[in-house]
């Protein structure tokens, strides 16, 4: 059996062309990996464009997207959990006070997206005031962890 995929642009509601494959007779889409594989927007649109979008659903993506929102829907489950935040922080005070309450070592970490920029491990508490003053921590919700190794 030979596979053959042609994508074509479709401009949805809000204006933006997606790659979909409707007129070609295609019943389902795989999005790759990366930008529209985590677009939750893609997947409820390719749904409603009447074809199956090969990956989690929009509705999983929304909740996973969000390490807070994550983590409260894991939790009704008994899965065991990093000590941590349930609720984003974005005072110093409040954090700092937070991270003393989980012990040290922790990690700062934005609540969603990122990939990892701006995460900051803090080992100590007299080291808590300057790994928070970091621009891309500043910029966005907050999460406080423990730290593994």
């Amino acid at each position: 059996m030979h596979w053959t995929t042609t994508l074509i642009p479709i401009v949805f509601g809000d204006g933006q062309n997606y790659p979909c494959s409707k007129e070609t007779n295609a019943d389902a889409i795989h999005p790759g990996y990366g930008f529209l594989s985590e677009n939750e927007d893609f997947a409820r649109k390719v749904k409603e464009a009447g074809l199956i979008f090969i990956g989690p659903s929009a509705a999983s993506m929304e909740i996973m997207g969000s390490k807070l929102s994550a983590k409260a829907a894991v939790s009704k489950f008994n899965v065991p959990l990093v000590p941590g935040t349930s609720e984003p922080i974005s005072n110093v005070d409040a954090a700092k006070k937070t991270a003393g309450e989980i012990g040290y070592p922790i990690l700062i970490k934005a609540s969603a997206g990122g990939g990892g920029k701006g995460m900051r491990i803090v080992e100590k508490k007299v080291n808590f005031k300057s790994k928070w003053s970091v621009p891309s921590v500043k910029q966005s919700p907050l999460l406080v962890m423990v730290q593994y190794s």
